[in-house]
């Protein structure tokens, strides 16, 4: 009995496993002349993100990709697993 108990406890952590491992993405435009950007970036990596970091010259048309309110801008955009919009310093 105690090897059927084992078995299904290891199941349970192997099928738990693979999600639990994959690492977040975060696709990230910042402006070049804002100091706070780069150690955000650096934050996000130290928080176990895979991050692609793009300077770039504007912002804006990222904003406009992801949908970014007008009332909601600052000097870095994130989307995060594909699909979520971050904007500034959450």
């Amino acid at each position: 009995m105690a090897a059927v108990v084992a078995r299904r406890s290891l199941f349970l952590v192997a099928a738990a496993t693979p999600a639990s491992a994959q690492r977040l993405t975060a696709e990230v435009w910042r402006d070049p002349q804002c100091g706070c950007c780069a150690g955000w970036v650096e934050h996000l990596r130290a928080e176990g993100f895979v991050v692609t970091d793009r300077v770039v010259p504007s912002v804006a048309p990222f904003r406009r990709m992801l949908g970014t309110p007008a009332d909601l801008l600052s000097c870095h955009a994130a989307r995060v697993g594909g699909w979520l919009a971050v904007e500034g310093h959450v």
